[in-house]
């Protein structure tokens, strides 16, 4: 064997793998990037805008001395932004920017609640929870999933419902209510409850039962026949704690875990080639930690820190990645406000580097604090369902709404609704659903 037989494997094989990343041109639109926002701080500090104040920090480039390689940055998944789908009152809503709401009516609209609207991946069809009886925080009876065609303007055509027999709230009103999870290619539909997560193929109606598991975060992998579970909501576990992420798939049926990654609440990548989860690392898990901010490969594995200190919060549904890829966003409570005072931060996937959100001011004395954050289908917006509004230094006391919030100039903030409460949409998995992409 020639001494240069190995060497000239490792380049073949290197040869046959797929194509690197473009780290060159990742830096450059990560510089253009902090360039536009370094300017929009400048004028920011030159003038108040609205109250939002934008804290941007930027990495020092020593032009002299050669870039290291970036990391990987996942491919865009963007769309076209459509209607917004929300519960409120017991009934499901559509609205849009410069548009009065519209009430989603199907059979049994009026004689049940219906709660967390979620859009197919295509934006053609909108689904959601539907019980009997009781209240949107305590809801009873029996449990149906309807999924609902909607066009372009909103109208809706002849729904579909699945009667889910099984279903049950979990103890303590953790996961009461029936929130529906569509799979990347529109077949299924995930649905956790008491104990177990349900998967329902739309067009048969058939079930798969996944026993044994209470997770706070359910997400599909973007494009696989994937389902990824992470946190224990069951009883004993108080706000729920985290637990390593397991993935269950379609095809073959099996479950495993990736690698050593524990988490509680976790995001997927666009083009489902990472993850980011808030959590201590990998295990073992210490649930009083979590302040961190990782990424890994889609296996779990090259797991690193992106950012050391995420803060705390009493609410929300932890990070999530823009359909544009570049960024992840979560909220944190504002240090010295109060118990309901949250505000966003962003962090650039490429560098880590953080812009920080203050809660904007629509009209006179109103602030407007997130109950949960969410990305626009174009990343380019902020969506905070059941956002509290402070009116006189009162977080709450003014009600709530549904706002917008333009990522990078917060003081276009503008409401969508707040003719509707949105408190149920606040599980780990529904609010990413609401906003869905025009139908092409």
């Amino acid at each position: 064997m020639s001494e240069f037989t190995g060497l000239r494997d490792a380049v073949e094989g290197l040869a046959a793998r797929s194509a690197l990343p473009d780290f060159d041109d990742l830096h450059r639109r990560a510089r253009r990037r902090r360039g536009t926002r370094l300017a929009a701080v400048a004028a920011v500090t030159a003038t108040a805008v609205g109250g939002t104040v934008l804290a941007i920090a930027g990495l020092d480039t020593d032009r002299g001395a050669p870039e290291p390689a970036g990391p990987h940055l996942p491919a865009p998944a963007t769309g076209e932004n459509g209607w917004l789908a929300f519960d409120g009152d017991g009934d499901i809503h559509l609205v849009r920017p410069g548009a009065a709401s519209r009430t989603v009516k199907v059979p049994g609209s009026d004689a049940t609640g219906e709660t967390c609207p979620a859009w197919s991946p295509d934006g053609t069809r909108l689904m959601f929870g539907q019980y009997a009886g009781g209240t949107w925080e305590h809801p009873s009876g029996g449990a149906l999933i309807v999924v609902v065609p909607v066009g372009r303007d909103g109208t809706t055509g002849e729904p579909t419902q699945i009667d889910l027999p099984w279903f049950t709230g979990a103890t303590d009103d953790v996961i009461p209510r029936p929130c529906p999870i569509w799979s990347p290619d529109g077949a299924y539909a995930a649905v956790p409850g008491g104990g177990e997560v349900l998967v329902i193929e739309i067009e048969s109606g058939a079930v798969r039962h996944l026993p044994d598991v209470w997770p706070s975060d359910v997400e599909w992998r973007p494009g696989s026949d994937e389902l990824a579970m992470a946190g224990d909501l069951g009883p004993g576990s108080g706000d729920g704690r985290p637990t390593p992420v397991s993935v269950y798939s379609m095809s073959t049926g099996e479950t495993r875990q990736l690698a050593d990654v524990v988490a509680s609440q976790f995001t997927w990548a666009p083009d489902g080639s990472m993850l980011a989860w808030a959590g201590d690392g990998v295990a073992p898990a210490d649930p009083s930690a979590g302040s961190s901010l990782w990424v890994a490969d889609a296996d779990g594995r090259n797991a690193r820190r992106l950012v050391d200190e995420m803060g705390t919060a009493n609410h929300g549904i932890g990070p999530e990645w823009s359909p544009a890829g570049d960024r992840i966003a979560w909220q944190q409570l504002i240090p010295g406000g109060g118990l309901e005072e949250h505000r966003v931060v962003v962090a650039d996937v490429a560098d880590g580097s953080l812009t920080t959100i203050r809660p904007p001011t629509i009209g006179a004395g109103t602030s407007w604090y997130p109950r949960a954050v969410a990305w626009s289908p174009d990343g380019t917006t902020l969506l905070y369902p059941s956002a509290w509004v402070e009116y006189d230094t009162r977080p709450g006391d003014a009600g709530s709404a549904t706002i917008a919030v333009p990522v990078d100039d917060p003081a276009q903030a503008y409401v969508l609704d707040d003719k509707h409460g949105t408190w149920a949409s606040e599980t780990n998995w529904t609010p990413n659903h609401m906003w869905g992409r025009v139908a092409p």
